[in-house]
Parts: C-alpha cells; sequence; structure tokens
C-alpha cells in the first residue's frame, strides 16, 4: 500500500486479525456476559486511571505540533480525557479504591510509549492517538450491551459526543497520511501496530492476580 492511500480505515482493514484480538479479549467478554470478577474490574479502574492521566501531556505535545486545521479536534480529545479522569475519580471514590495504588510495567511502557509520541513527525502521533480512542470503541461495542453491573463503563465510551469526536478524529488521521511522507506512513502504521499489542496487553494484564487490585 503506497503512503498516499493510507489512511484510517485500511488501516484497521490491514490488521484486522491483530485489531480482532486486542478488542475481542478475555476482559471485555467478561464486560459483556458479566463473568468478569469485580476485583479484576477494580484492577482495571485503577490502571487505566493512570493511563489515561499520562495520555493527557502525550496529547498536549501533539497538539504543539499539529496543523492549525486540526487544533480544535485535539483540544476536544484533551477535555474528552479530563471527562473520563472525572470519572474514574468518582468511580475509585464510589469503590472505596486507593488511586494511589502501585502502577504496574505495563501501564506504565504504555505511558511512556505515548509520551514519546510527542517527539514523533505529527502523522505518527496523531495515528497513534487515533488508535488508542478506536480501540476503546471498538472493544467496548462489542461488549454492548453488557452486564448491568458493568454497563457505565460501555456508556462512557459509546455517547453520541464521543462517537462524533472519534469520526471527526480519523478525518484528521486521514489527512495527515494523504500528506505523509513514505517514512512517516510507515512509521505511522508501525504506531497503529504498536498501539493494538500494548492495549491487548494492557486488557491481559488486569486479568493477573484475580481479585487483587
Amino acid at each position: 500500500m503506497s503512503a498516499a492511500r493510507k489512511t484510517s480505515a485500511r488501516l484497521l482493514a490491514s490488521h484486522r486479525p491483530l485489531w480482532r484480538v486486542t478488542c475481542r479479549n478475555p476482559f471485555v467478554a467478561g464486560l459483556r456476559d458479566g463473568s468478569l470478577p469485580l476485583g479484576v474490574f477494580n484492577r482495571w479502574l485503577v490502571q487505566d486511571r493512570y493511563f489515561v492521566d499520562g495520555l493527557f501531556p502525550a496529547m498536549a505535545r501533539i497538539l504543539a505540533g499539529a496543523p492549525a486545521r486540526d487544533r480544535e479536534v485535539l483540544l476536544e480529545g484533551l477535555r474528552t480525557i479530563l471527562g473520563h479522569l472525572e470519572w474514574f475519580d468518582r468511580t475509585l471514590a464510589a469503590r472505596g479504591l486507593d488511586p494511589g495504588a502501585a502502577m504496574h510495567p505495563v501501564c506504565r511502557a504504555y505511558v511512556d510509549f505515548n509520551l514519546s509520541l510527542g517527539f514523533e513527525r505529527y502523522p505518527i502521533g496523531v495515528v497513534a492517538l487515533w488508535a488508542q480512542f478506536r480501540a476503546y470503541r471498538d472493544a467496548l461495542a462489542w461488549a454492548r450491551p453488557a452486564a448491568p453491573k458493568f454497563r457505565e463503563i460501555v456508556r462512557n465510551w459509546s455517547s453520541p459526543e464521543y462517537l462524533r469526536f472519534l469520526r471527526r478524529l480519523a478525518r484528521a488521521v486521514d489527512a495527515a497520511l494523504a500528506e505523509a511522507s513514505a517514512s512517516e506512513a510507515r512509521r505511522a502504521e508501525e504506531a497503529f501496530v504498536q498501539v493494538a499489542k500494548y492495549e491487548l496487553a494492557f486488557w491481559v494484564m488486569t486479568l493477573e492476580e484475580k481479585g487483587r487490585v
């Protein structure tokens, strides 16, 4: 596939088997049918709060290098992240969970990867960001409507506002890839694959030591 012809849709199509495994994993299956232990879900809440908090400065760095046409959608992304952080904080407090629990090495590696995107060329960073937002959407869409005790998380990442933001971000990705050099397009595709692998590792990590947070 030539650099000029890469798009968000074609990245998903080119890596469909990996993306399917990433988004239809045992954790999400447990949300879907209600079999996920609450202790495992609590573990995910704590670790994902760390992850989302680390995504904010990463996205801010990418925004700093974005073309003017994409600044508004990336600002919307930052506002979306802040909204998710507020949701995490409310949910952790309601469950009596310690937000200061240790960060898992898998979570730390993913956060560090995101921070490194701020030093990449813009097409690489925006593709990786979009892949992360899209992974949440696709995984939780597969879980829909989810078991009653997990439905709030599905609603949180499938609201009409979130889906509109995701479509706008995909258009920014398509425009960036259309302008990218061949080497930038290759690196952007590599970043897409890295995100898929990090996402899968993160979901699987939460299944370790079941019942512990």
